[in-house]
């Protein structure tokens, strides 16, 4: 059996009301009509009907702790399967009135960052580059969901990030993330995302230089607008860019 890695609970009082090893329909592309979720390998139910107007789902790793969370609202529990040998819950289905997430990939992130096992520089790149928007998901949803704030935690006033490493514009903010913050580190998700992240003084204070390694490339894949939109951005907020 695996670890609850998707605890649903109350918004309010925080108490759980399912706890389960896996989650099917939740994670879905824009155009999946469906609205029912299944919690799959159940751990726990508080109650056989389930309705709240207030659910969460907190994203678990290994040892317990909550590093993702999403607020889902309204749900009511549908039809419950025991599992014919051990005769206790295994499959748990809701009905889902909004909040999914629409990341269809995420889910497959998310079974990597609640593993607890640490993340290892350059992880996300091993990932093909249809699942860097899932990726960057996740690093700002856990990022948040865990308490920080947009910011530079890491020691480095200097960073360095290369062009030949971003083969989407997603991919930019991974590599940015990380140089600043280490693996699965946030430093914005889009451009007033990272506005919000240069000028902050919170955590380690203010980045002080990026050096952009093959901005040449980047202009080539993430476009010209997008390379001098960054580097506008950063002379604003006193950040020197050197693109190499």
């Amino acid at each position: 059996m695996s670890f609850p890695r998707y605890v649903l609970v109350e918004e309010g009082s925080r108490d759980i009301l399912v706890s389960a090893g896996g989650v099917s329909g939740f994670f879905v592309a824009l155009e999946d009509p469906s609205s029912e979720v299944v919690f799959l390998d159940v751990h726990d139910i508080n109650a056989r009907e389930i309705r709240t107007d207030n659910a969460v789902l907190e994203i678990r790793d290994s040892s317990g702790q909550r590093i993702g969370e999403y607020f889902i609202g309204r749900v009511a529990s549908g039809s419950l399967e025991n599992d014919s040998k051990e005769g206790v819950a295994s499959k748990l289905s809701f009905r889902v009135f909004d909040g999914r997430c629409e990341y269809a990939d995420a889910a497959r992130v998310w079974a990597r960052w609640t593993s607890g096992t640490a993340l290892h520089a350059g992880e996300w790149l091993r990932w093909p580059n249809g699942c860097h928007d899932d990726w960057l998901h996740v690093v700002q949803n856990s990022w948040f969901s865990t308490g920080r704030r947009a910011g530079r935690y890491g020691h480095e006033e200097e960073v360095e990030i290369h062009g030949s490493r971003m083969a989407t514009v997603s991919g930019f903010y991974c590599e940015l993330g990380e140089a600043v913050n280490g693996p699965g580190g946030y430093f914005g998700s889009n451009l007033d995302a990272l506005a919000d992240c240069v000028s902050s003084n919170y955590g380690g204070g203010r980045l002080v230089r990026v050096n952009w390694r093959g901005a040449d490339t980047s202009r080539q894949i993430l476009g010209v607008s997008f390379v001098n939109s960054v580097a506008d951005l950063m002379g604003e907020f006193q950040v020197d860019l050197v693109l190499d």
